[in-house]
């Protein structure tokens, strides 16, 4: 986990071994079929590695203060306003955790701003916060969940907004759950920080390269499509 933080607590830096990341699910995966993997795994080693940098920088220049509060800071209009965060913990095969911190305001500004799907999931098509607490008032609210696309993990969906009320519903014998989809685009522009915005491109390539592998898309056209290609020749 590159860093971590709470709405009330300034941000702390953690390592989070990108490399072994990478490598772990290349070894793992059929991603080591892919005849550029080195050069790929090296261009978004150097894109990751530098953000890095650039968070530590910042955390050190501003150690008191964490990406929500900036954000405060830059728009008075949000003091006083309920600024929520979801943070979700994506566990490495090698045991190293990276925290992805969903901004929740931002993705109810979207459910306003997008005509967004609704998709309805069974319990076993998303994950659900575990810490979750059990309000049997919340099974009474109605309000749509955030069903965000996720990848690396068994579930295709994580919950980002509304844990607790499908916790209260699933306890009041519900089991099938409808609320809005946010697909991977938007899922990427959801986080405070861009360098989750990389890790998150970069588990979403992982996952559509591994497809492309399985349905033998021949390796220039995997080569167009990645993102970390496109990125260093400024097509992105």
């Amino acid at each position: 986990m590159p860093y971590k933080f709470t709405p009330l607590e300034p941000i702390q830096y953690h390592e989070f071994d990108f490399k072994r990341f990478i490598e772990d699910t290349i070894h793992n995966s059929v991603l080591q079929q892919i005849t550029f993997v080195e050069e790929w795994k090296a261009c978004w080693l150097y894109v990751l590695l530098e953000e890095d940098k650039y968070v530590k920088k910042c955390i050190k220049m501003r150690p008191d203060t964490n990406p929500l509060l900036e954000k405060i800071n830059d728009n008075p209009q949000l003091w006083g306003m309920e600024n929520e965060i979801f943070v979700y913990e994506m566990n490495s095969l090698h045991g190293d955790t990276f925290l992805f911190h969903f901004d929740v305001n931002k993705m109810k500004n979207f459910t306003l701003t997008y005509r967004l799907n609704k998709i309805t999931l069974s319990p076993s098509e998303f994950f659900l916060d575990d810490s979750t607490t059990y309000i049997p008032s919340k099974a009474n609210d109605n309000r749509l969940p955030f069903f965000a696309r996720m990848f690396g993990i068994p579930q295709p969906f994580i919950v980002a907004d509304g844990n607790k009320r499908i916790m209260a519903k699933m306890q009041s014998g519900e089991k099938r759950f409808t609320g809005y989809e946010f697909t991977p685009k938007l899922v990427a522009h959801s986080f405070f920080s861009h360098l989750e915005y990389l890790f998150y491109k970069l588990i979403e390539e992982m996952n559509t390269l591994a497809t492309m592998v399985i349905n033998n898309v021949p390796s220039d056209l995997m080569k167009r499509y990645s993102f970390v290609f496109r990125q260093s020749k400024g097509n992105v």
